[in-house]
């Protein structure tokens, strides 16, 4: 028996009848994957059949008894043969348990657009959800006409359902994966960073000149990130954060003063 892959399960049968110069009627075929497309142009697997010459085309020379001599390095060569397959077979369960998880993944994905629709719903905002995945974030950005009913003051809201959209998440998910979720609507993202940005800037000039600390409001823990990272090669000051989530927020002060 061999195996053989395609985009689909006739292409991977064509590549191996024609591999083994028999024709379809004389084979056994077995489908190992159906292979499958992929979500969001992700995950995509080709298909695998095992193909098993029936033994009426076989000649009387391949059924017959022969008595071979078999040499010590041949030996050695078909031991590493069964090593290998061995190795191909660990390979195909650890394939078939990372289909199952991509599966389980692209399932919580597009139930969590749905739970995140119907939320947006019930606020009377309507909106169209387009659905991105990167390595470890998935973006979900909402094309809506209630943009600012959406956002929130300071992004509280957007914020407020980014939290429950990651909860959810968690939750569904069935592996230990770090992935995190990330909303969008109008660029506010992209805004709200450089806006953060230019703050961090500003308090820590006054920081300088006041010689004293700054601190800022409290902000989730992606923003604080970003406050951090625009002050990092900063030597004249230095940033740490204080408090308890959701009230969680970041201080600026002087590099020289001790807090």
């Amino acid at each position: 028996m061999m195996q053989y892959t395609g985009e689909t399960i006739d292409s991977a049968i064509s590549k191996g009848l024609q591999d083994l110069s028999v024709d379809r009627e004389n084979v056994e075929i077995e489908v190992i994957s159906h292979g499958r497309k992929g979500f969001l142009g992700l995950g995509k697997k080709p298909a695998v059949i095992e193909l098993t010459v029936n033994s009426s085309v076989q000649t009387e020379s391949d059924t017959k008894p022969q008595l071979e001599i078999v040499s010590e390095d041949q030996v050695d060569r078909e031991s590493e043969t069964l090593d290998n397959e061995d190795s191909k077979n660990i390979e195909i369960n650890s394939e078939k348990v990372e289909e199952e998880n991509q599966n389980n993944l692209d399932v919580v994905i597009q139930n969590l657009g749905y739970y995140l629709a119907d939320i947006t719903k019930q606020l009377g905002i309507e909106a169209v959800i387009d659905v991105s995945q990167g390595k470890k974030v998935v973006y979900y950005n909402f094309d809506t006409e209630l943009e600012g009913l959406l956002i929130g003051k300071h992004g509280r809201t957007l914020n407020s359902l980014q939290l429950l959209a990651q909860d959810y998440f968690d939750k569904h998910k069935n592996n230990n994966r770090r992935i995190r979720i990330m909303l969008n609507v109008a660029d506010y993202r992209e805004r709200r960073e450089e806006t953060l940005n230019n703050l961090a800037q500003k308090k820590a000039h006054e920081a300088i000149i006041s010689r004293s600390q700054i601190s800022l409001e409290p902000m989730p823990a992606f923003e604080r990130k970003i406050i951090h990272s625009s002050l990092a090669k900063d030597e004249h000051v230095k940033t740490f954060s204080r408090g308890s989530e959701p009230y969680r927020y970041v201080i600026i002060a002087p590099a020289k003063a001790k807090y």
